[in-house]
């Protein structure tokens, strides 16, 4: 079974963004993305999943429906998968939220690629 990282973000553009940088990973199937344009259908969709199908899950902070660290704490409560939460800005009461609700990173967009990379890797590591 090929790692799933469910990508949350109500702003389509991350998903060619997401593809195109991770193309390598992707090829070679370390991973797999899955992408949610509403944080709203998150829980119901890992509940309507096999258990241990989602790796990770990586969420934009500023929603329009529910926001991401609603998200992070209703998936903390629900699971023990692993969250990463993306902010366009660098407000320290992100940052305090995300750690206070047990985020496992947070990163300020525009996002660090490789840093990124780095990190989604301790969680997935290579097949090599």
């Amino acid at each position: 079974m090929i790692p799933t990282i469910l990508v949350v973000d109500d702003v389509e553009d991350v998903i060619p963004l997401f593809n195109q940088m991770f193309k390598t990973e992707l090829k070679n199937k370390l991973f797999e993305f899955v992408f949610k344009l509403s944080s709203i259908e998150v829980i119901d969709y890992i509940k309507s999943v096999p258990t241990g199908t989602i790796s990770l899950v990586m969420s934009d902070i500023k929603m329009p429906d529910k926001d991401g660290i609603e998200l992070l704490q209703d998936l903390k409560k629900e699971s023990n998968i692993p969250v990463f939460l993306f902010s366009a800005y660098d407000e320290e009461v992100n940052r305090r939220a995300a750690q206070t609700f047990a985020a496992d990173k947070f990163f300020t967009k525009p996002i660090n690629f490789a840093e990124l990379r780095e990190e989604i890797l301790k969680i997935i590591p290579s097949k090599q």
